[in-house]
């Protein structure tokens, strides 16, 4: 009986068409998510009023709570991530490649809920040096007034937009432990709850506990 010879199978054709990249602000929120981070990609398109991939990332000190509670605790404190190339070119679409830069800026902001209006006249001067001593302190990033809001800014330059993820975390977990306990001093501040000399002492405090 003569043996049946099996053909080999067609190779497959390889496609192509180029695998679907990911935007890094997507990339990144996968990687903070990993790290217990509550991050949020918001991409292009989906918000009128960012027109650029950008990047939302809880800071609250939140314990977990039931989700029957009646006083759930929502955040306060939302960092905004995006790159500021992305921004400059959905802003002005057309603009020259001479006029772009050929580096890439991280850009963190973040407005604190407290209302700079809520300090009495009196104590303006106070919370300005209350202010600049958080950004003292601060290992990245500074605090800013802008039109009556507090400001947390931090910009991270890098060759392109493939930053190393272990970069960015350093400089979150920094921002998680600073940002809450000085919005907590600045919220006491703010009340009347606390003088000056008492804010700077718990916010020394808090730093000797690092």
């Amino acid at each position: 009986m003569s043996k049946k010879k099996h053909k080999k199978p067609a190779p497959k054709a390889k496609s192509s068409a180029p695998a679907a990249k990911h935007p890094p602000l997507q990339i990144l929120a996968q990687k903070l998510e990993a790290q217990n981070y509550e991050a949020s990609f918001i991409p292009q398109g989906e918000d009128d009023e960012v027109p650029f991939d950008n990047l939302v990332v809880i800071l609250d000190e939140l314990d977990e709570q039931p989700e029957d509670s009646a006083n759930v605790l929502e955040p306060e404190l939302l960092l905004q991530i995006f790159f500021v190339e992305d921004m400059m070119k959905a802003h002005e679409p057309d603009l020259p490649a001479d006029e772009t830069p050929d580096f890439s800026t991280l850009q963190f902001i973040l407005e604190l809920p407290t209302d700079w209006d809520e300090l009495a006249d009196e104590r303006l001067e106070e919370g300005l040096l209350l202010l600049n001593a958080f950004s003292q302190r601060m290992p990245v990033g500074h605090f800013t007034l802008e039109e009556g809001a507090l400001i947390y800014t931090y910009s991270l330059l890098a060759e392109n937009q493939r930053i190393n993820s272990t970069v960015i975390l350093a400089a979150l977990d920094l921002m998680r432990f600073f940002i809450a306990p000085m919005n907590a001093i600045f919220e006491a501040f703010a009340s009347d709850n606390l003088s000056l000399e008492a804010a700077l002492d718990q916010l020394d405090e808090r730093i000797s506990a690092a």
